[in-house]
């Protein structure tokens, strides 16, 4: 073999080892650093990987309805993401909804949330909830939510509509 040839290709070589090793130091010092963040403030690291009973509460205390959350990994630091899945009956009907979370755990105790249904803006839910943890992060936690439903009117016509209401989650699983 030429010896250009091979300088060529053993610095290609290199180059490519010297790529693949930088991206994978750099998630793996993301993933440390935000274990540290967490660690460090005090935010409970069993969060993730729960499912929990959401029960959504009107403006009349009347549920609105409820649901499944779970919490499916942390993205970083004190972030994570989840999802949300439901089951609706209209006009004998069952249909089921998938919604994604994307939410922060503050080193106060409180968990911020935002949900948008799967298939926005055709499914109308989209809003914010804040909970607050109990002092052990398994037990039920309460707070409030805020945002945008669809409500069907005795006409046949779809309104939206900006809502709010109490929030309680139990722990399932």
């Amino acid at each position: 073999m030429d010896p250009a040839a091979a300088t060529i290709i053993a610095a290609g070589i290199s180059g490519a080892c010297g790529i693949a090793g930088t991206i994978i130091a750099k998630i793996s010092w993301d993933r440390i650093g935000s274990f540290r963040f967490r660690r460090k403030h005090h935010i409970y690291p069993g969060l993730i990987k729960t499912v929990w009973k959401a029960r959504w509460f009107d403006e009349d205390e009347e549920i609105l309805f409820e649901d499944e959350i779970t919490f499916e990994k942390w993205k970083k630091k004190n972030q994570f993401v989840g999802v949300g899945n439901i089951e609706f009956t209209t006009n004998g009907k069952t249909k089921k909804y998938t919604y994604s979370i994307e939410g922060e755990v503050s080193p106060t105790g409180f968990i911020v949330l935002t949900y948008k249904a799967e298939k926005y803006p055709e499914q109308a839910n989209i809003g914010m909830a804040c909970l607050r943890l109990a002092a052990d992060p398994m037990n039920d936690m309460q707070g409030f939510w805020s945002g945008r439903c669809s409500r069907q009117l005795k006409t046949g016509e779809t309104v939206y509509l900006l809502r709010a209401g109490r929030l309680t989650m139990s722990h399932i699983k």
